[in-house]
């Protein structure tokens, strides 16, 4: 056990630098700590202008401090960090003593209850202040602010305004000059004499900044930019530095004493530990090195005569270290060996020389007494007013002692560069194994072959992988223990004790150690401890860069080389299963794609079914509308028939809705049947009769062929067949001509089946539209009448379900449109077993048979009444119109409509409305006839009806003739919409027509087309005007072309897209073809044609 009382540990929150400064603030304390036997721990702070500097270093600190539990804390107060709040830096940092508050020492500012080591900046800023206005005459002084507030600014503008000298416009704040990565101020030097020096700048004859290297660049962009200090302007800086005394010419500067500051607050902790309060500010004397850059000559920096005295410290009484008080012993001597000449006092004098020198601890105190101890001999000699002889001795004894300065000092500046020649190349050597080292245990072995050739006995690197970089989750990994490393797995670190322990704090010797946090940008890789050597602070500060950089490339290579072996082992899973990945692949595509497919099914089904609805809707609704509003209208006779006409739409409308719940039914219960033995031939006997019986009305035949006997073994589910049967022979009714149809009820019993038969010579259907009978989803028009295809279409698939469900398969064949159909139901032998399980009760039986067919029976009936004739086309003109009329009620309407119900609902609307011309048509040929003969003002016609190719683009029939296509009314009775032609000049309304809304759109439709008329006539008419016609402008056209003497031609084509809506307002379009005509016949010529070769596209023909 280690009974050896511990030491004193002091904390040191400094920053690095580029600059030497913390390396000297560090020495000046390390030497306090070790003259009272107390160690240092200096934790390391970036600077926060450093591009990449770890945010949460203070942080990591503060835990880090709490883990060793020191016993003081010495801080820098102007450390941006700090300075932002320092209220909650204390507070923090008291936290982390032992048991009570952690004593804190500031260091270059002043907080409140904190006390503080500080250089009375405003006092040597005065003395500056006056020796640039008093010694060089500078009146206009400009001053750059510092980055943080402190007593320099007030004391400037103070001093200035004592002297009447004070312009705000001489105040360069620091917010203007603020830039990124500017380590040596080169920017920051640029913007500065981009305000001083720029077109329009201020006058101005010095310049002070608060920072050595600010300065030094300042100088230098000056001089790039031509101009010469102190010959154009002087500065000066507030910070003496390397950079200061090595500038051309050097800096005029405050020596800020760096290294005094550190030994001094040093001092005061030690004090403060043993008890002693502290002033609240103890402040450390400097003085100003004036240089050439104010304006000073060798004679002013060194003057001969120098008084024995110097100005004392305004603040308390105290010399700096660079000024000394004279030796009276030296002066003695000298004084006593000029006057004796002897031999002996000349050993004394110089032995005492010697001494003196001796005692300074480094190279800058050793050239500080060289300095003052030259001023003070030269000033003796050249008091002295003795004779020739004693001044012969006197020069004579200083030139030796002037020699023995020489050889001190060469040999102090040798050792100096021969050190840092020796730790550049350990250092290099370092670095070089640091940037090409990626295997962590090599680097660490190169490590240690380095730190002991710099001499270094206790360095510990560890490693963190805390994400949330507190630093709790710590390892160490290098391990260099009192010049011997060690093996970092075998040492304990459970506890402040442990690491107090590794360090060697727990007694003993006193030590130092530097800390350093090792990460990249703002990953931290860990931190580095390490005790120095006689090194410059700022390698330990490179040396931590590059390690933490080389830890993590080994770090990222070694989770890239774990990624890769995952990487290796998965595709090696997925090799072994990629043909499974593969088959999976197609078959989700092959689903997606079937799902894909069967929602378009879906959304075609329900816009089909939407028209299916809406057509008997609309023949139910707005006859009843009609019958409504114009009831004394009506006659008994007319009433009548528009019930008749409802009735018969609401029945097919219920049995639409009864086969898609009848399919919905099946789909969702999967049903089985109810099979029992059944006699077929007397079953079909009985069906022929009942439908011969419905459609006595009509000179129908229904004719039957049957087997001689009955099938034997032949069963099925009665209800479900009677289900089958009904559809096919509905659909065969529906199909037939009522003089001329003949329908055929057959059954055949072969070996292999027995097939029943309903064979038609009804409408028929093309061999592509064979399978679409049957799917409930694609539109077709085949089968049946068209007022009832898609009813026909769903009651096909409800009956192709059922037939598979009696283990049945059914058949389509037709040898052409209007050539009649056979659907053929086939039960392959053997047949099915009886009494097959029922998944859901059977329903019905003989009385559910009886009401299926007597509502067939009133379907059928209804469909014979109200089926639809061959209209052809119906001319109805009462008021025919003249040529050209432009008169709406004198309108021809071409009327299209598969449904006779629903042409007579249109045309009775527009009767009402008071229109009286019409062409009534179902036909294609009859719609062409009535195109070419009667020119229709406007076509109203239902979605289904297939049209002429011109009518779906109207601007074609300009070439054709000089009249306009008329516009197109589409009556649609799904959601979906379509456009027709290019101009707008087709409008789609829905089912059931909303009077109101139909009535307006073909006044607007009728308007537009009476305009496009009227600008069709006036070309026809004028064809030396704007507006020629199309006939004119081609054969203007042929004779160019066909001319023997070749000539340039110049044909133009412009389309004029109006109005994309629906229908344009009446009067704009000819407007805007007018203004464009007008405009462009002011710049053609006379030898130039121009005219429209349809409504929208203007034709310009520009011969030579």
């Amino acid at each position: 056990m280690n009974d050896t009382p511990r030491r004193p540990i002091i904390g040191l929150i400094s920053e690095t630098s580029f600059a030497n400064f913390p390396g000297r603030l560090i020495e000046g304390a390390t030497a306090a700590a070790r003259q009272h036997g107390a160690s240092i721990l200096r934790f390391t702070l970036e600077p926060t202008f450093y591009e990449n500097f770890y945010r949460d270093q203070l942080a990591f600190y503060f835990k880090t401090i709490a883990r060793l539990g020191i016993d003081g804390l010495l801080f820098l107060g102007w450390y941006a960090e700090i300075a932002h709040d320092p209220a909650r830096f204390m507070e923090t940092a008291r936290s982390l003593g032992n048991g009570a508050p952690l004593p804190l020492l500031c260091i270059g500012s002043i907080f409140r209850d904190v006390p503080s080591v500080y250089v009375d900046g405003k006092t040597y800023l005065r003395e500056l202040l006056t020796h640039l206005v008093d010694t060089h005459h500078k009146q206009r002084i400009v001053f750059i602010k510092p980055y943080s507030t402190d007593d320099r600014y007030p004391a400037y503008e103070r001093f200035m305004r004592e002297r009447n000298l004070f312009r705000p416009e001489l105040v360069i704040e620091r917010r203007d000059l603020l830039v990124e990565n500017d380590y040596y101020a080169q920017k920051r030097a640029a913007k500065i004499c981009d305000l001083l020096l720029g077109p329009g700048s201020m006058p101005w004859d010095a310049v002070i900044s608060p920072f050595s290297h600010e300065a030094a660049a300042v100088v230098e962009e000056a001089v790039r930019r031509g101009y010469t200090v102190p010959d154009d302007f002087a500065v000066v800086s507030l910070e003496d530095g390397e950079r200061c005394r090595y500038a051309a010419p050097p800096l005029t500067a405050v020596s800020f004493p760096f290294y005094e500051i550190g030994r001094m607050a040093c001092q005061a902790m030690i004090r403060h530990l043993e008890g002693e309060t502290l002033p609240p500010v103890t402040y450390c004397p400097t003085t100003i090195h004036y240089r050439r850059s104010c304006g000073c000559g060798p004679e002013d920096i060194f003057p001969l005569m120098a008084p024995h005295t110097t100005v004392l410290s305004d603040a308390n009484q105290h010399r700096p270290f660079v000024v000394h008080d004279p030796d009276d012993a030296v002066l003695s001597l000298l004084q006593e060996a000029i006057a004796t000449g002897t031999a002996e006092a000349e050993r004394t004098l110089m032995a005492s020389v010697i001494e003196r020198l001796e005692d300074a601890p480094d190279t800058e105190h050793l050239l500080a007494v060289i300095n003052q101890l030259q001023r003070e001999l030269l000033a003796v000699h050249h008091r002295l007013h003795a004779d020739a002889a004693s001044r012969t001795r006197s020069a004579t004894l200083i030139e030796k002692i002037l020699l023995l300065f020489r050889q001190k000092t060469e040999l102090a500046l040798g050792l100096n560069e021969a050190l840092q020649y020796g730790t550049s190349q350990l250092q290099q050597e370092i670095n070089q194994h640091i940037v090409t080292t990626f295997d962590p245990e090599l680097l660490l072995t190169v490590g240690t072959e380095s730190l002991e050739r710099l001499g270094i006995q206790n360095c510990l690197i560890f490693s963190s992988n805390d994400q949330s970089h507190s630093g709790t989750d710590d390892r160490l990994i290098f391990c260099l223990h009192n010049g011997r490393p060690r093996d970092p797995s075998g040492i304990p670190l459970h506890g402040s004790e442990d690491r107090m322990k590794l360090l060697s704090l727990d007694g003993g010797l006193p030590h130092v150690y530097y800390f350093y946090l090792l990460h990249v940008r703002q990953e931290l890789i860990g931190y580095l401890i390490i005790e120095p050597t006689v090194i410059d602070e700022r390698a330990y500060y490179t040396l931590s860069v590059q390690l933490g950089s080389a830890l993590h490339e080994s770090r990222t290579l070694s989770r890239l080389h774990n990624a890769n072996q995952g990487l290796e082992e998965a595709r090696a899973k997925i090799a072994d299963h990629v043909e499974l990945i593969e088959r999976q692949s197609k078959e989700l595509a092959a689903a997606n794609h079937k799902l894909s497919e069967l929602d378009g099914l879906k959304n075609n089904f329900i816009a089909n079914i939407t028209r299916e609805f809406r057509s008997p809707l609309m023949i139910i609704l707005n006859l009843v509308d009609l019958s409504v509003k114009y009831f004394n209208r009506l006659n008994e006779t007319t009433l009548t028939e528009r019930l008749h006409t409802v009735l018969g739409e609401a029945y097919r409308l219920k049995n639409t809705i009864d086969r898609l719940l009848d399919i919905a039914r099946m789909d969702a219960t999967n049903l089985s049947v109810s099979r029992q033995p059944l006699p077929l031939r007397t079953y079909m006997a009985n069906l022929a009769d009942f439908y011969r019986s419905a459609v006595s009305d009509s000179a129908i035949r229904i004719i039957s062929e049957l087997p001689e006997k009955e099938i034997e073994g032949f069963s099925s589910d009665t209800e479900k067949l009677d289900d089958i049967l009904n559809n096919l022979l509905v659909n065969a009714i529906g199909s037939v001509d009522q003089v001329t149809g003949v329908i055929t009820l057959s059954v055949t019993d072969t070996p292999e089946a027995v097939t029943v038969a309903v064979t038609d010579n009804g409408r028929g259907f093309s061999p592509e539209d064979r399978e679409a009978l049957f799917d409930r989803f694609t539109p077709t028009g085949a089968a049946g009448s068209p007022a009832v295809a898609h009813n026909v279409r769903i009651g096909l698939a409800y009956t192709r379900q059922l037939a598979r469900l009696l283990s049945a398969e059914l058949t389509a064949d037709s040898p052409g449109p209007g050539q009649g159909a056979r659907f053929a139901l086939v039960f392959n032998k053997p047949f099915p077993e009886r009494e097959e399980e029922m998944k859901v009760p059977a329903s019905g039986g003989g009385r559910m048979l009886n009401e299926k067919r007597s509502y067939y029976q009133k379907l059928i009936a209804l469909e014979l009444k109200t089926a639809p004739e061959p209209i052809g086309l119906r001319v109805q003109i009462h008021d025919p119109p003249a040529k050209d009329d432009a008169v709406p009620r004198r309108a021809l309407f071409l009327i299209i409509d598969p449904r006779p119900q629903a042409v007579e609902i249109i045309k009775e609307y527009l009767i009402q409305a008071g229109y009286v011309n019409f062409l009534l048509t179902s036909g294609e040929e009859d719609i062409k006839e009535a195109l070419k003969r009667y020119l229709p003002d406007l076509i109203i016609a239902d979605e289904s009806v297939s049209l002429p190719e011109h009518l779906s683009t109207p601007d074609s029939a300009m070439t054709v003739r000089q009249a306009p296509t008329p516009p197109l009314l589409i009556l649609s009775g799904s959601e979906r919409r379509r456009r027709f032609g290019k101009d707008g000049q087709a409008v789609m309304l829905s089912k059931p027509l909303e009077e109101d809304a139909f009535l307006s759109t073909v006044a607007r439709l009728l308007r537009a087309h009476f305009e496009n008329k009227a600008l069709a006539a006036r070309s026809v008419r004028d064809p030396t005007g704007v507006f020629l016609s199309t006939e004119a402008l081609m054969n203007s056209l042929a004779e160019l072309l066909s001319s023997r003497v070749p000539r340039p031609l110049g044909l133009a084509m412009l389309e004029i897209e109006v109005f994309p809506g629906d229908v344009p307002e009446p009067g704009t379009t000819a407007a805007l073809l007018e203004e464009v005509g007008r405009r462009l016949m002011t710049v053609l010529r006379h030898t130039d044609k121009l005219g429209f070769l349809t409504k929208h596209r203007l034709c310009v023909i520009l011969p030579e």
